[in-house]
């Protein structure tokens, strides 16, 4: 099981807030969880939730998004936040208190996510991605802040297969595949700086516009993929803010 809540948030005192503030809002939630389950979360390598905070368009409020990718998430961190007495929370570290307005809970199956992709729609072959928030991959022990394809479709995969409850994806053949049938159609990449604890970690932010050349099949899997990316992120510090992407799947050809 997928879920998303939303909750839109207005600082008080009209503070401003950015997507930084992401790693703090963690804490929020660490500080709402039983501690068996915060302390099976601190041990786990991949974090069965994601979060993030952007800006409300035409609005000084903001938008606080936190996406569980299995259902022992969904009841442990979304299901005690959605309660209406949680309704305010304090920002600690900058002082800062924080009125919850509205809340919305959505939640989607994997094997709905696979009939969508699979039986129900035509496949998109064009796929844009827009990357909310700063994004960035680690690989040989060094932060990599360009959209590689192949650190991009291994980071979906892997969370894909270690919380779904459906076929296994992840194997260096597909991998392989995906990423020489991808193609860069337009991009508006800008490097950027995600803050936490101290440590500035290089990233990008912006758009990408990719075309997937293949049979039906695996433009199938490609849309499935980057459409679950929209719940688990894309890249590391997931859970802390960064990685955030929404994605646009459509057929029409790129101009």
């Amino acid at each position: 099981m997928i879920a998303t809540l939303k909750m839109s948030i207005n600082p008080k005192n009209n503070k401003c807030l950015n997507y930084n503030v992401a790693s703090l809002l963690h804490g929020v939630i660490m500080e709402m969880l039983d501690p068996a389950y915060c302390n099976f979360l601190h041990k786990s390598s991949l974090k069965p939730f994601t979060q993030y905070i952007i800006k409300a368009k035409d609005s000084n409020k903001y938008i606080w998004t936190i996406n569980t990718l299995n259902l022992q998430a969904y009841e442990k961190i979304i299901k005690p936040m959605e309660k209406d007495s949680f309704n305010f929370f304090k920002i600690n570290y900058k002082d800062i208190d924080v009125i919850i307005e509205e809340k919305q809970v959505n939640s989607m199956h994997y094997k709905d996510l696979i009939n969508k992709f699979y039986i129900e729609e035509t496949p998109s072959s064009i796929v844009k991605i827009r990357f909310i928030t700063p994004t960035a991959f680690k690989s040989m022990g060094e932060y990599c802040f360009i959209p590689s394809f192949k650190l991009l479709y291994k980071s979906i995969m892997n969370k894909y297969d270690t919380f779904s409850n459906s076929f296994t994806i992840s194997s260096d053949e597909v991998l392989e595949t995906l990423v020489e049938k991808t193609k860069i159609v337009d991009y508006a990449l800008r490097s950027a700086r995600f803050h936490l604890e101290g440590t500035k970690i290089p990233s990008f932010i912006g758009e990408i516009t990719l075309k997937i050349n293949g049979p039906e099949t695996m433009i199938s899997l490609v849309s499935m993929l980057f459409e679950y990316s929209k719940w688990c992120g894309i890249g590391i510090k997931t859970a802390l803010g960064m990685g955030a992407v929404d994605v646009y799947l459509t057929n029409k050809m790129y101009k």
